[in-house]
């Protein structure tokens, strides 16, 4: 794998879903609840607001707006349960005899087990940064026993562990029969760890389930897990396509993918596709005469497709699998091309990328069907905001602010 810096890190974006999910575990089982203002707030106070809502709905209290928030358009009784952190990702581990921490966002130099070591994760992937990360107690080992992580779907998880057996209790040998991929992870170590430490990390995506176990486990085992949101995903092509990354100018267009594709990256990148989330093929696609994309995402989203666009004195160089076209295969179905002046790739003389657009308010997938030949190109997911009605803001409202000022109050209590 040819060396390459990393681009900048952003923080993982939240997505309404997730609130959506916290709500409904708070008791509420409203599908669509307004969420705007949960998403400008700290978790505690969300949750405590949600709390609010369910009890005074359950407790027969609440105004005929604050019901439709917790029920929607069905009445319901709620039983009510506060919450304590999103549901979204990652959400415990078990197993090993030992005690494992609860999740906290990923940042570089994080304490690898805070309780017990000084150990700081050191050059972590840009791909786990942001996410949730849970790391053990020292030390889970044992003979034949076995890992069991938690999570809320949908979510990516990534396993993190100690490269030599000696400390990686057989992990790598089961996470390769069993579906996980393996990332590129060069230079990812323990900081102050005496022998020096490196670490492999392997990522499967889950859609559904709340649990994944990793069995036959033997040894002492140093790693740890980290979870991303799933906001899109892709297949097709006849080839694998990458987890998604925060999309930034300078991000790799082909990340972990074959030489030279892998040292290409994005130019001039619209203003309206920064920040959200890239998905890019792990190859530039295919040569095949007839082949179908399909696209995965969690609505209301918009999508972004690019693809590679060359001039026509380069068209047999071109390979945009028809995108490329003047009539492309998305403008029969709803997609708008949108304007990406010098949108290009570095390192190539006549890559020009276009790029198109289509909202999605429901579903959970969309198949682009027709494409012919090799493929340079990648999607882009934006989450929209569904709009609220104004009644439901000013509920939201109310138990917002009581929320925060109960947060104010005991803050205060603890300085006195």
């Amino acid at each position: 794998m040819k060396g390459r810096s990393l681009p900048a890190f952003l923080p993982a974006p939240r997505l309404a879903a997730d609130y959506i999910k916290t709500f409904q575990a708070t008791g509420c089982p409203n599908p669509s609840p307004a969420t705007g203002r949960w998403m400008t707030k700290s978790d505690d106070t969300v949750f405590n607001a949600m709390y609010s809502s369910c009890t005074l709905t359950a407790q027969k209290e609440a105004t005929a707006t604050q019901v439709e928030q917790c029920c929607g358009s069905t009445p319901c009784t709620p039983t009510c349960v506060l919450q304590t952190f999103l549901q979204v990702g990652v959400s415990g581990a078990t197993r090993g005899g030992v005690a494992w921490n609860s999740p906290v966002i990923l940042e570089e130099g994080q304490l690898f087990n805070p309780v017990d070591r000084t150990y700081t994760l050191t050059n972590v992937p840009t791909y786990m940064l942001g996410g949730w990360y849970v790391g053990s107690r020292t030390w889970p080992e044992g003979t034949g026993w076995e890992w069991t992580i938690s999570y809320f779907p949908p979510c990516v998880l990534y396993i993190w562990a100690w490269s030599k057996h000696d400390f990686s209790a057989g992990i790598h040998t089961k996470l390769a029969a069993t579906g996980w991929a393996e990332q590129e992870a060069a230079g990812f170590h323990l900081s102050n760890f005496d022998p020096p430490s490196t670490h492999r990390v392997w990522s499967k995506t889950f859609a559904n389930g709340s649990s994944v176990r990793i069995s036959g486990l033997s040894g002492r085992l140093v790693a740890g897990v980290v979870s991303q949101e799933v906001g899109v995903g892709a297949t097709g092509g006849g080839v694998s396509w990458n987890s998604q990354v925060i999309l930034v100018e300078g991000t790799f267009f082909d990340i972990g993918g074959e030489y030279p594709y892998n040292t290409y990256t994005f130019r001039n990148v619209p203003t309206f596709m920064v920040g959200g989330m890239y998905v890019g093929s792990s190859t530039a696609g295919t040569n095949g005469d007839e082949w179908e994309w399909k696209i995965s995402y969690v609505p209301p989203c918009v999508l972004y497709i690019w693809a590679w666009a060359a001039p026509p004195e380069y068209a047999d160089q071109g390979w945009g699998a028809g995108f490329d076209n003047f009539d492309p295969p998305l403008t029969a179905t709803g997609w708008a091309e949108q304007t990406a002046a010098w949108f290009y790739l570095s390192s190539t003389s006549i890559s020009w990328n276009r790029v198109w657009s289509k909202t999605f308010a429901t579903g959970s997938s969309v198949t682009i069907s027709g494409l012919s030949g090799r493929f340079a190109g990648g999607v882009v997911f934006q989450e929209v905001e569904v709009p609220a009605k104004e009644k439901e803001e000013a509920t939201d409202d109310a138990a917002l602010e009581e929320a925060e000022k109960m947060e104010d109050e005991e803050k205060t209590e603890g300085k006195e």
